[in-house]
């Protein structure tokens, strides 16, 4: 009954993670349409982009991995599983 509870709330909290990673996502999509239209119109900068995006590829990437690994869709190298 346990082992039931503890696999739906990691479902739960890997569902959860996608949906974070998608938005971040979005999230960069919007702050690069900005910063392009900041150093085109207003001949200015939001002077964070670098680093807010930084972050937000390393937050995605992390909170994607539990979806992926959920789903098997992590790329395999078959290396040494092969030979």
């Amino acid at each position: 009954m346990i082992i039931n509870w503890l696999e739906k709330f990691a479902e739960r909290l890997s569902l959860f993670g996608a949906w974070v990673s998608a938005f971040l996502l979005v999230y960069m999509v919007c702050h690069i349409l900005v910063e392009i239209f900041f150093r085109t119109v207003l001949d200015s900068s939001t002077y964070s982009l670098d680093e807010f995006v930084g972050y937000a590829v390393a937050s995605m990437t992390f909170l994607s991995l539990g979806h992926a690994f959920q789903r098997k869709n992590l790329i395999r190298v078959n290396i040494l599983t092969n030979a």
